[in-house]
C-alpha cells in the first residue's frame, strides 16, 4: 500500500467501508516478530495451551480436515474463498472449542 499509494475514496467520517487488510498485516507482523508462521504461532501459543485440539489456521494442506457446513437442495457448498491469507479469516474450530475461546476472553 505504501508503494502504490492508493487514492482516498471518500472524505473521513462521510462513508463506511469494511476492510480486513489490517488483520492480515497483523498476522504478518506476528510472523516477523516471532519468526514462526502465523498458523504455527496460533497452534503453539493459543490452541495447544488452551487444549483446543481441533482448531487450526486453514491452508490448502488442511483440505482433508475441512467439513463443509452448508448444504442446500442436496448440494454441499464447498470452500468458496480460499485465498491463502490469514489473520482476517481461515481459522477453523468447533463449537466446543469456540466456547473455550469465549471463556478465556
Amino acid at each position: 500500500m505504501a508503494e502504490k499509494k492508493p487514492a482516498i475514496q471518500s472524505r473521513p467520517d462521510t462513508r463506511f467501508q469494511y476492510c480486513n487488510t489490517n488483520y492480515v498485516m497483523l498476522a504478518l507482523l506476528v510472523e516477523k516478530i516471532t519468526g514462526q508462521s502465523f498458523p504455527q504461532y496460533m497452534k503453539d501459543s493459543v490452541f495447544t495451551p488452551l487444549g483446543m485440539k481441533n482448531s487450526f489456521v486453514f491452508s490448502k494442506a488442511d483440505t482433508g480436515r475441512y467439513i463443509p457446513s452448508y448444504m442446500y437442495n442436496n448440494r454441499v457448498y464447498g470452500i468458496e474463498r480460499l485465498d491463502c491469507t490469514y489473520g482476517d479469516k481461515n481459522i477453523y474450530s468447533t463449537p466446543r472449542e469456540m466456547l473455550i475461546w469465549d471463556k478465556v476472553l
